[in-house]
């Protein structure tokens, strides 16, 4: 027996689960990449050389309104940490404090409380920017500037748009159909209302997955964010313990890019052959089930046979969703298939369909199976899902399934890597 440490997203905690060494294939850890040690030098040299961009202190002017963007508390983004280089480049070019707007790019999430606030973006920052939440769903704080090239239109946060210069700080994930988190999602989602996001999401990828850049969503995205008018983008990648190891700055497509290369470095892993099990997690995400459980399902078919099993730890502190997604929870739960989602977005009665032609697209060829204390029945098996409260119960039932020589992948944190097949 071989002891494989499964992180439970409670500090640094691990719940240590014995697998047979001879049915692992693949055991796949992100690639050990040592964190900055100082993160401020660091941020500053980026901000000296960006790519692809100005320096902020030439594209910002003594009398600019400014607004800086920061990703929300779904995301691990030290902002705390990067904030003050920005502010410094700014006062550099004799921008005063009272021009600058901190906003919370929520985007459709809930609003954060004043402690994740705080923790977020440092207690300096709050006193001297009291940050502004976005509220996407509230049409009076939004104004529409037009649509983009895929008729997107485009609804973005009212005192973002009375801005000269944009900042947008946040960093690299995977994502289950922009194919990753990071840049222009600052934007769009980050500031766009509710038309605007469900128009982009509706977008149905043929075949998108996480990992793929070059899809509709995306490219709605780098362009709506280009139409706002981000000046500059920030976004940080960080290693499997949350140390920043890389920080980019620049134009909003070409510093992704770059940053992309690095997080593929650390984060996409071989598998050498499809497995009858994979054992993986939602991991770095433990918010709720929903932003945390659905990209491994659309993920880690990647590294397991048709039919096989894919079990899922997923902490899921606040439960299956946010709160005022009902709508949204009712249509995971109603299994439904590829043409009509098609049909619902004609109708426009549909949210994120893209995520529901993912799911149709896999729902029935594995047998998923969600480990958590936080969920119920009726939020995982109307799904048609499996439901454990023990992943050694869970991984017992799958190998009853499959016999005692089943392959097995084990893959710890599942929210952030990519599996590829091959050597």
């Amino acid at each position: 027996m071989s002891v494989y440490k499964i992180p439970t997203g409670r500090d640094s905690e691990f719940m240590e689960v014995e697998i047979p060494e001879r049915n692992v294939v693949c055991h796949g850890v992100p690639r050990k990449m040592k964190g900055i040690t100082d993160v401020k030098r660091e941020m500053k040299k980026a901000l000296e050389n960006p790519i692809g961009a100005p320096r902020l202190s030439q594209i910002a002017k003594q009398d600019s309104k400014v607004s800086i963007l920061v990703d929300d508390i779904t995301r691990p983004t030290p902002a705390h940490q990067l904030l003050p280089s920005i502010v410094e480049e700014l006062s550099a070019a004799g921008v005063r404090d009272d021009r600058i707007k901190l906003v919370v790019a929520c985007g459709l999430h809930r609003a954060m409380t004043p402690e994740e606030i705080e923790r977020k973006v440092g207690s300096d920052m709050v006193r001297r920017f009291p940050p502004i939440c976005h509220n996407g769903s509230s049409e009076s704080e939004l104004t529409y500037i037009g649509e983009s090239s895929r008729g997107t239109p485009v609804w973005i946060n009212k005192q973002v748009a009375g801005s000269d210069v944009i900042i947008g700080v946040g960093g690299i994930l995977l994502h289950q159909f922009a194919g990753y988190g990071g840049g222009a999602k600052i934007i769009l989602p980050g500031i766009c209302g509710r038309k605007t996001v469900t128009y982009n999401h509706n977008m149905v990828n043929e075949g998108g997955v996480p990992g793929v850049l070059e899809n509709q969503v995306r490219l709605d995205m780098e362009e709506i964010a280009r139409m706002v008018g981000l000046s500059l983008k920030v976004d940080v990648v960080m290693n499997a313990e949350n140390e920043v190891v890389g920080i980019f700055a620049g134009e909003v497509v070409a510093e992704h890019r770059e940053a992309v290369k690095l997080y593929d470095k650390i984060y996409k892993i071989h598998v050498p052959e499809k497995a009858d099990i994979v054992l993986t997690t939602t991991l770095p995400k433990t918010i709720t089930f929903v932003q945390g459980g659905l990209l491994p399902m659309f993920s880690m078919p990647t590294a397991a046979k048709p039919g096989g099993t894919i079990i899922m730890y997923c902490p899921a502190s606040e439960g299956f969703s946010f709160v005022g997604k009902r709508a949204y929870e009712d249509h995971l739960r109603a299994r439904l298939t590829e043409e009509q989602i098609r049909e619902m977005v004609k109708k426009d009665v549909i949210f994120e369909a893209t995520t529901f032609s993912n799911l149709a697209r896999v729902r029935g060829k594995y047998d998923f199976v969600a480990v958590s204390e936080n969920l119920g029945p009726e939020d995982i098996v109307t799904m048609g899902l499996g439901l454990d409260k023990s992943v050694s119960h869970a991984m017992q039932q799958a190998f009853s399934k499959h016999g005692k020589d089943a392959k097995v992948v084990v893959i710890p944190y599942g929210f952030s890597t990519l599996p590829a097949l091959g050597n």
